[in-house]
C-alpha cells in the first residue's frame, strides 16, 4: 500500500484471462477493482512500459511473494551448523538492500546486510567473534550460524527495501541439544530396598525423565525427579527410584518430547574373561518385535540359562539385544541365536581372531598378576585423609581403618569433605610412579575402592564413573562390579578378604586384585587422569569397617 501511494504512475494496464483491464493508479476505487479480481489467479501478461509497481500488483494477485524463508537442518543441534535462506523472487530489483536480524528483547541484534543484491555482505559481528556470517548465493543472502549455541534460538527476520518492494519475513530457530547418556547409581537403604539415581546433563529444551524395564514397560513407582538449569550444562535431570533390591531390571530414558528424541542409562552386565574360562558375545539390533534369544552348543543343547542377556528397547520400537555366557574354554564354542517375525534364526559363531583375542587377554592378565606380586613388596603407606571424610564416617587414630556410624560422630563439615555419599580419600596424592596398597574389605557387604581425580565432585549424590573423576571397584548388590559406563559385573570365583590396588602412573592403568586367591579382578586401561589422583574408599554398609593394611598379610 505504501509503495503505491508513493509511485508517480497514473496508469497500469493488466491483461486477464479473455480481457483486458485498466487501472487508474490517482484514484483509490482500483483497490476495490483489483479486490473484485481475487479470484482469477492466474496473470498472463503485464503491459505498459513494463512498470515495476504494476509487476509488483500482478505478483500479490497471484499469490507470490518477493521472499522466502528456509531453515537447514530443521533438527538444529548444539555444536553444529545451521544455515538460514532469504531466497528472492525475480520481481525484487538488484538494487534492493537486504538486512538480517534476531528480534531481542528491547532491541534488535543486526546480523548481516547488503546493500544490493549480489552486493558486498557487511557482517555485523567483531571479527574475532565471526560466528554469524553472511553471504549470497544466487538470489538467495544466506546467514550461516556455525557452532550453534542455546543462546542462538529466537526469532529471526529478513528484511528487504527498496524503490519497489518494501518487506520482511520472519522464521524462528529452535535449538536442540542431545544430553549425555544417563548414568546410574544404587544405595542400599533399609528392609532390603534399593535407590537408584538416574543423571544426566546438557539437555535443551527441556526433557523429561521415563523409568521403564528392559522390555520397555514402564516401571511402575514413584519417581522424584528435579531438572536444573545453568548456562554452562543447560537441563540437568536427577531422578530417584526405590525399588525392591533384587529388582535390577530398570532402565532410565531421558527423552525430548517434541523431537522423540532420547537417550537410555541401565546397568548392563558384561562379565570379563577370567584364566580357566572363555566368554561368548552376541549382539544384534532393529527387530521390531521382541525376540527371543538363545545359546546352544555343539550338541544343540539350551545353555541361556548360563548367559547374561540384555534387551533394551530404543527409539521407534526397536531393540538392541546384547548376550555373553561363559564356559570352560576347553569346550567347543556355543551358538548365539535369535529368531522373530522379521528376522530368521542368526547364528554368531566364534572367529579364530576372536579366540586370538581372548588368549591375548588371559596371557595380558597373566603379566598383571606377575607385576602386582612383585609391587607388593613394596606396599605404600596409605592413611585417610580426615578433612575429606563425610560426617558419618569415624576414622581411627593411625587413620589406617575407617567406620561408619549411623550417628554423625561429628557435626560440622569441611568445604572438602564428601557431604552425601560415605567416602573418604587417601591423604597424598599420586602423578607418577607405581603404587599398591591392600584394603582388608571383609566386615563390609558394600564398598567401593579405587582413585579420584583432586577435582571430582564431592558435593551432592556422586556417581562413579570415569568421566566424573572417579576409577573403582566394588561390592553391591552380592555381586562386583567395575564402576564404568554403564557398570561391569565382575565374575568372581572366591570373595576376596582383602583388595589390592595397583596404580600406574606412566602407563595410566589401574588394576584390581585379589589377594585371597591372588587374581586380576579388573584394570582400567588409558585412563585420563589429568591431574593428581588419590586413593578413594567408600563403604554403604552401616556400621562396617574397612582398613587398610600397613605390611602384607598372608
Amino acid at each position: 500500500m505504501e509503495i503505491l501511494e508513493e509511485s508517480m504512475m497514473e496508469q497500469c494496464i493488466i491483461h486477464f484471462p479473455g480481457e483486458q483491464k485498466e487501472f487508474d493508479l490517482t484514484h483509490m476505487t482500483f483497490l476495490e477493482d483489483l479486490w473484485n479480481k481475487r479470484s482469477e489467479r492466474k496473470l498472463v501478461l503485464v503491459l505498459f512500459f513494463a512498470l515495476p509497481t504494476c509487476v509488483l500488483i500482478g505478483k500479490w494477485l497471484t499469490g507470490e511473494v518477493p521472499i522466502t524463508i528456509s531453515i537447514e537442518p530443521l533438527v538444529v543441534l548444539v555444536g553444529e551448523q545451521v544455515i538460514l535462506s532469504c531466497q528472492l523472487t525475480d520481481s525484487v530489483p538488484s538494487n534492493t538492500s537486504v538486512l538480517w536480524y534476531k528480534m531481542e528483547k528491547g532491541r534488535d541484534a543486526p546480523l548481516c546486510s547488503s546493500s544490493s543484491l549480489g552486493g558486498v555482505v557487511q557482517q555485523c559481528q567483531d571479527e574475532e567473534q565471526q560466528r554469524i556470517v553472511g553471504h549470497w548465493q544466487r538470489r538467495a543472502l544466506l546467514l550461516v550460524i556455525r557452532q550453534v549455541q542455546v543462546a542462538d534460538e529466537g526469532t529471526y527476520v529478513c528484511a528487504v527495501n527498496g524503490s519497489v518492494v518494501t518487506q520482511e519475513a520472519a522464521t524462528h530457530l529452535n535449538v536442540t541439544a542431545i544430553g549425555y547418556k544417563p548414568t546410574l547409581d544404587r544405595d542400599q537403604q533399609e528392609k532390603s530396598m534399593c535407590r537408584y539415581m538416574c543423571k544426566s546433563k546438557r539437555w535443551y529444551p527441556k526433557p523429561e525423565v521415563i523409568w521403564t524395564h528392559y522390555g520397555g514397560d514402564t516401571v511402575n513407582v514413584e519417581a522424584k525427579t528435579n531438572v536444573t538449569w545453568s548456562e554452562t550444562d543447560h537441563f540437568t535431570v536427577q531422578s530417584i527410584i526405590t525399588v525392591p533390591c533384587d529388582n535390577v531390571d530398570v532402565v532410565c530414558v531421558v527423552k525430548l518430547i517434541e523431537s522423540k528424541i532420547s537417550r537410555s542409562g541401565s546397568m548392563n552386565e558384561i562379565i570379563v574373561p577370567q584364566s580357566s574360562t572363555c566368554t561368548y558375545k552376541g549382539s544384534i539390533r532393529g527387530s521390531y518385535e521382541k525376540p527371543k534369544v538363545m545359546w546352544v552348543n555343539h550338541q544343540g543343547e539350551d545353555l541361556s540359562s548360563l548367559a547374561q542377556t540384555s534387551i533394551l528397547q530404543e527409539m521407534d520400537n526397536s531393540f538392541a539385544i546384547e548376550s555373553s555366557i561363559e564356559i570352560p574354554c576347553g569346550q567347543p564354542p556355543p551358538s548365539f541365536v535369535t529368531t522373530d517375525r522379521e528376522h530368521t534364526p542368526q547364528i554368531a559363531l566364534q572367529s579364530e581372531n576372536q579366540k586370538k583375542e581372548i588368549e591375548n587377554q588371559k596371557k595380558e592378565i597373566e603379566i598383571q598378576k606377575e607385576e602386582i606380586v612383585d609391587q607388593r613388596k613394596e606396599i605404600d603407606d596409605i592413611k585417610v585423609d580426615g578433612g575429606t571424610a563425610h560426617p558419618n564416617l569415624s576414622i581411627a587414630v593411625d587413620k589406617k581403618s575407617f567406620t561408619y556410624k549411623s550417628q554423625a560422630p561429628k557435626v560440622t563439615q569441611n568445604e572438602g569433605s564428601f557431604d552425601s555419599s560415605v567416602c573418604v580419600l587417601g591423604s597424598e596424592g599420586f602423578s607418577s610412579g607405581k603404587h599398591y596398597w591392600e584394603v582388608d574389605v571383609e566386615k563390609s557387604n558394600d564398598w567401593d575402592l579405587g582413585v579420584a581425580r583432586k577435582s571430582a565432585p564431592r558435593k551432592g549424590i556422586i556417581s562413579l564413573s570415569p568421566k566424573e573423576g572417579f576409577w573403582a571397584l566394588g561390592l553391591s548388590f552380592k555381586g562386583y562390579w567395575a564402576r564404568t559406563d554403564p557398570w561391569t559385573q565382575l565374575a568372581v570365583k572366591k570373595n576376596p578378604r582383602k583388595v589390592g590396588v595397583y596404580l600406574n602412573c606412566e602407563e595410566k592403568i589401574l588394576t584390581f586384585f585379589s589377594v585371597t586367591d591372588m587374581s586380576v579382578m579388573f584394570t582400567f586401561k588409558d585412563c585420563a587422569f589429568s591431574e593428581e589422583v588419590y586413593p578413594f574408599f567408600k563403604t554403604s554398609h552401616k556400621e562396617s569397617t574397612l582398613r587398610i593394611c600397613s605390611v602384607k598379610e598372608e
